[in-house]
């Protein structure tokens, strides 16, 4: 359910209804701010559309995962090992989130899609840098909040303001999530006749998933089960992304200290990064010296995670 109204009349569409109904339109409003909204854009773009002929309901902006750094296979291994290695110094060296992420975009491991406009969402969406130029195109951004309903011709937002909107306006809904990201909260995965899958890497709820099922099967009760299968809460923005990538890092020990579970995810095609090193060797030493260098980044991040996670409670 559409969380504003739409007027009898109105042309509003659900993303997989657009090809259908593009056609018959010269003017789209895309509403929403979130990965589907961008696809959406790109498709337009793609199809002919106008960029002045494109309106995008942006109530918030996001940091985006660039699409080149983050390719789960080993073809791409000094691109993943270098920006994830150079992600941790980051982390290390960072004086407080905004810095953070300043110096994250810097490395190449995040992009945004307009440069002079800060970012407050973060959900993990990936981009190419493509994509990002596309989008950057469409220059008609409607920053007054949410839609609280569409009338003939106009947007009426919950500030209370009014867009007027071409009278033959195709209106795209990007508006639905799968995951409620702003109350996101774990409970124990593992409980008596009752498991609760979440995410214990993020994000990768494939792996999350698989890993809960071979947990579920292969060890002895609940305590022993949520002891490696621990959940990671899933951010909203900048700062609790810190939260997350902290327990990230956290299960990545606790997996690799566990013989079964290593084992296992040795093996499984969904653990994208341990696909991407699985095979560096002595043989190889320029490979193994960045994996090694990757290491040694590991614990300088843990700590200046702890100390922004802190300031930023306090």
């Amino acid at each position: 359910m559409r969380s504003y109204k739409v007027a009898e009349g109105v042309a509003c569409v659900t993303p997989n209804q657009l090809p259908l109904a593009a056609a018959q339109h010269s003017n789209y409003c895309i509403i929403g701010a979130g990965k589907t909204a961008m696809d959406v854009g790109v498709w337009l773009l793609n199809a002919g559309s106008r960029p002045d002929n494109i309106s995008w309901v942006c109530p918030r902006r996001s940091w985006l995962l660039n699409r080149e750094v983050v390719q789960g296979h080993e073809k791409f291994f000094y691109e993943s090992v270098t920006c994830i290695t150079d992600q941790l110094r980051a982390v290390a060296q960072a004086s407080d989130v905004d810095d953070l992420f300043d110096r994250m975009e810097a490395c190449g491991f995040l992009l945004r899609i307009h440069r002079d406009k800060r970012p407050s969402m973060f959900h993990y969406a990936i981009i190419s840098k493509g994509e990002i130029e596309q989008l950057s195109q469409i220059e008609n951004l409607i920053e007054k909040g949410r839609v609280r309903a569409i009338e003939q011709e106009m947007l009426l937002m919950t500030d209370g303001s009014e867009v007027a909107m071409p009278a033959d306006t195709l209106y795209i809904d990007c508006t639905a999530s799968a995951t409620d990201f702003v109350t996101s909260k774990t409970k124990a995965i593992f409980e008596p006749g009752l498991i609760t899958p979440q995410a214990t890497q993020v994000p990768n709820p494939c792996l999350s998933g698989a890993m809960a099922a071979f947990v579920e099967a292969n060890y002895p009760d609940d305590e022993s089960r949520n002891s490696v299968c621990k959940p990671i809460p899933l951010p909203d923005n900048p700062t609790s992304w810190l939260t997350s990538q902290l327990g990230n890092i956290m299960n990545q020990g606790v997996f690799n200290k566990d013989p079964k579970l290593r084992k296992w995810l040795s093996g499984c095609r969904l653990d994208s990064f341990r696909r991407v090193i699985k095979d560096v060797s002595e043989l190889d030493p320029k490979k193994a010296a960045l994996v090694m260098e990757l290491g040694k980044s590991i614990e300088p991040a843990v700590i200046n995670l702890r100390k922004l996670i802190a300031e930023s409670n306090s």
